[in-house]
């Protein structure tokens, strides 16, 4: 916790915010409200010693940051409390590049999970995406493209296998061509999103893939 060392006549603040004196440190908070009762020895008679209540200000993370900088404090002599608002400042170029540099590298990250979490296929079922999978799948396709008999079974839950014929096996792929095709469709637009500052944070570029790759 930290507080405030104020003047009661006054409520003028000595010092910066910190911790309360030694000689009070075990002291409850209602019991620092008004110090005149201690050993003048102390001196801190007049004086008390009240929560600080920090937040946090508007600030445009694309451009800005947080310090540790306290400002605006104001005493409340009936909540017993300082109120205060930390800081803010501009990123420096050398900051926002290091934020874009971050950012476009976690659109990979993204963009890969969302790619191997699997896609909806033609036949109303799900199939994998990982790359495991989309290698067997492209195995089968050619078989497919080259035997129009061709038909096997294919695992779209870990109980459930469905026959699929090579028309249906060549449609699967085309899907899954696709979606991929999406994926880095949305990573391409993630990362122009970012260079022009219309995204700035993680959760941004989450809320983009998501709604570019329900």
């Amino acid at each position: 916790m930290t507080y405030q060392h104020i003047l009661l006549a006054t409520l003028d603040f000595m010092g910066p915010p910190g911790p309360v004196a030694p000689e009070v440190a075990s002291w409850p908070d209602e019991a620092l409200r008004n110090l005149d009762g201690t050993d003048e020895r102390f001196g801190l008679q007049d004086t008390a010693f009240w929560p600080l209540v920090l937040t946090s200000p508007a600030f445009e993370p694309a451009t800005e940051t947080l310090t540790d900088e306290i400002v605006g404090r104001v005493a409340d002599r009936t909540a017993f409390r300082v109120t205060a608002t930390r800081g803010k400042r501009l990123l420096t170029a050398a900051e926002l590049a290091a934020r874009r540099a971050e950012l476009l590298a976690y659109v990979g990250e993204a963009r890969y999970a969302r790619e191997m979490a699997g896609v909806t296929v033609p036949g109303g079922f799900r199939v994998a995406t990982d790359d495991r999978s989309k290698l067997l799948l492209a195995g089968s396709r050619i078989k497919a493209e080259a035997d129009p008999t061709y038909s096997t079974k294919w695992k779209v839950s870990p109980t459930d296998r469905v026959e699929v014929p090579a028309s249906q096996i060549i449609a699967m792929s085309d899907a899954v061509l696709a979606f991929v095709d999406a994926c880095f469709d949305a990573d391409d637009a993630a990362c122009a999103a970012i260079l022009a500052g219309t995204i700035t944070t993680r959760a941004e570029v989450d809320a983009f893939i998501a709604h570019a790759l329900p």
